[in-house]
């Protein structure tokens, strides 16, 4: 068939004047066209396979879709595999008219790419290939498992959903690339020493037969580090922020397509399961202080008690040193002895160091506080009261304390950040230390500026099993209407297993806050084999060069003052 087309072209770097106006000049040219249509020809639209359902050792629908683009009818059309199944059209095919024939073919002990021949009447012979051996990659778990020194340990687990295998001395590899951002526009560089793979910047390639023989069986873990301190001051940050971050990664599978070529990424039937991203925070933001502590008491067998404590920097910034001050008490609760020992030497970022302390006696159980240097310490054994609750009165500090929790006594610690002189109750402590403070029956009142209404206070029993605790634990007391935030701290080997609050449960969370206390509670925690530690103390910032610390017994209401030197 030959066809004449005729065009006309304007342009305008060759104007025309016609009556007075310029125009684009006009240029008219004409095409010729010669095609031959072919009488008897088909064309494959699409070939399609359900690779959700593809399995070994079975059978699996392969559906061609099939144009005539000829111009006769074809009849007598056949799909046939090079595996041998066939499926035939019995009608006559018309002219740009469609049609899907499916063949069932046969899968054996290995997922193969069958060749296929496509023949009708009239000479027609198409060749082609289906293309089953794709694996399809995909990311079942992503978490954090340890956090140290501004570094990040992520535990991975990668799986093979399909039926096409990776193993196999097949030249596959499976690629793992990270971001920083949703987007994977930020790649984020990290570290692996796992068998089997190898790692440049931002990716991870998994290449070993072995390894990408567990793939296929989804049981390929791997633990890769990633420097979160090192981003945070990439953006300009000094900590983590409170809301945490994020770390995005990607999975995929390289190889041949049809055995033949270098390798490429191939094709995935399910793009849903191979990203994954993974919550990052920080203790400092999780527990609210700078410094965390974990005490294991003990004796020496010489009848000395012992207390083993290690102190947690849960900053990214490094803390100088830290002031210590440990109080044995005896089954009264009364102050045996009090010592105090410094932690020197810069604690570099989320590290931790460790101190032993020995009594000259037994007693019952230990105290301990951590003050940060340059930091005042004041804190209330049981009572959620800090500096914040109380009146100023000049250089008087005054707290009235309605007790509803029966209690009679608390065990009160003070610690000058800038090494001034501390006193409770007249009693002077040196630069800081402990006394236990009586505490009357609940009531209004106070002197010295102590009067005014009183709160309710509630308990909240905190209690953990075996494998980790959790801080504050006992019976905590709560002022009405305060929040309390518990931090749960899994030993070394342990895992939180559930956390329950008033018997209910709300999972494996590592802390829990009850806002507006309103009335009394509980929380429990029961750990099973995972690693943390445990936060005590009060690294509460107070304008601390000395205090005195009273106790009204005379009143209804305890009020508890809190006075300050004025500098020299």
């Amino acid at each position: 068939m030959q066809a004449a087309i005729q065009a006309t072209r304007y342009d305008d770097e060759k104007p025309e004047v016609i009556g007075g106006m310029t125009v684009p000049g006009e240029e008219t040219i004409l095409y010729t066209a010669t095609s031959n249509f072919i009488t008897d020809a088909v064309a494959v639209e699409q070939i399609g396979v359900d690779y959700a359902t593809l399995a070994l050792n079975s059978l699996t629908p392969i559906r061609f879709t099939i144009r005539n683009t000829g111009l006769n009818d074809v009849t007598n059309l056949t799909v046939k595999l090079g595996s041998g199944e066939t499926a035939t059209l019995t009608e006559k095919l018309l002219p740009n008219e469609s049609t899907t024939l499916t063949v069932w073919h046969h899968v054996k002990d290995r997922v193969t790419d069958p060749s296929y021949t496509i023949t009708a009447a009239g000479g027609i012979n198409e060749n082609g290939t289906v293309y089953l051996d794709y694996p399809d990659i995909g990311i079942s778990q992503m978490e954090v498992i340890a956090e140290s020194a501004g570094k990040r340990t992520v535990r991975m687990t990668l799986y093979n959903s399909s039926a096409a295998t990776l193993a196999g001395g097949r030249n596959r590899e499976v690629k793992l690339a990270f971001y920083a951002d949703d987007l994977h526009t930020k790649p984020a560089e990290v570290a692996c020493t796992t068998n089997g793979v190898s790692v440049s910047g931002n990716e991870i390639t998994v290449s070993g037969d072995s390894a990408l023989a567990r793939i296929d069986q989804g049981t390929f873990t791997l633990d890769l580090t990633y420097d979160l301190g090192r981003y945070m001051t990439s953006i300009g940050k000094t900590e983590i922020p409170n809301v945490g971050t994020y770390l995005y990664a990607e999975a995929w599978a390289e190889g041949q397509i049809g055995g033949t070529g270098g390798n490429q990424r191939l094709p995935e039937y399910d793009g849903s399961d191979s990203e994954a991203s993974v919550h990052m925070t920080g203790a400092l933001a999780r527990t609210g202080e700078q410094l965390t502590m974990d005490v294991t008491q003990g004796n020496d067998g010489n009848g000395h008690r012992t207390a083993a404590i290690t102190l947690r920097n849960n900053c990214l910034q490094p803390q100088t040193n830290a002031e210590l001050v440990a109080t044995l008490l005896d089954a009264a609760e009364a102050v045996l002895e009090t010592k105090k020992t410094s932690i020197g030497g810069a604690i570099s970022g989320e590290t931790f160091r460790a101190e032993t302390v020995t009594f000259s006696r037994l007693g019952t159980r230990v105290v301990v506080r951590a003050a940060v240097p340059g930091n005042d310490l004041l804190t209330f054994e049981g009572l959620a009261v800090g500096l914040d609750d109380f009146t100023a009165n000049g250089t008087n500090y005054t707290y009235t304390l309605q007790n509803d929790s029966g209690a009679t006594s608390t065990l009160v610690t003070a610690v000058s950040g800038n090494g001034e002189p501390v006193s409770i109750n007249g009693q002077a402590l040196s630069t800081g230390g402990s006394a236990t403070v009586a505490i009357p029956n609940s009531g209004t009142g106070g002197n010295e500026g102590g009067g005014g209404s009183g709160y309710s206070y509630y308990t909240i029993k905190a209690t953990a099993g075996s494998g980790g605790s959790i801080s504050p634990s006992g019976s905590i007391t709560v002022r009405e209407g305060r929040d309390q935030t518990f931090t749960i701290t899994p030993d070394k080997g342990y895992a939180v297993a559930n956390v329950k609050i008033d018997g209910k449960s709300i999972g494996a969370v590592k802390s829990y806050t009850f806002e507006n206390v309103r009335r009394t509670h509980t929380i429990e925690v029961i750990f099973v084999k995972g690693t943390a530690s445990a936060s005590t103390g009060d690294s509460s910032n107070l304008p601390l060069w000395s205090a005195l610390l009273l106790a009204s017994t005379l009143t209804l209401a305890g009020a508890v003052h809190y006075k300050r030197k004025r500098a020299r």
